[in-house]
């Protein structure tokens, strides 16, 4: 079984849960991936999961879409 990040990049479709999980990790924990990401990234990662409050609607399409990038960036190398 692939592990996270793995699963992060390879996945066309990430369930919510999953996906606000993994951006929180990212964000909060996992320096290691986190400085793939730019200060301007980083930054709108957290935005991104406070708006959230962890539920799917209350981000955009759009922003689903931003988090979902930011953290399949984020866990690349």
């Amino acid at each position: 079984m692939p592990g996270l990040p793995a699963l992060l990049v390879s996945a066309r479709r990430i369930p919510w849960k999953t996906l606000f999980v993994a951006g929180q990790q990212l964000y909060k924990r996992s320096k290691q991936f986190r400085e793939n990401l730019s200060e301007a990234d980083r930054s709108q990662l957290g935005e991104l999961l406070r708006k959230s409050k962890g539920r799917r609607q209350n981000l955009t399409s759009t922003e689903v879409t931003q988090l979902r990038d930011l953290v399949r960036k984020g866990f690349t190398k």
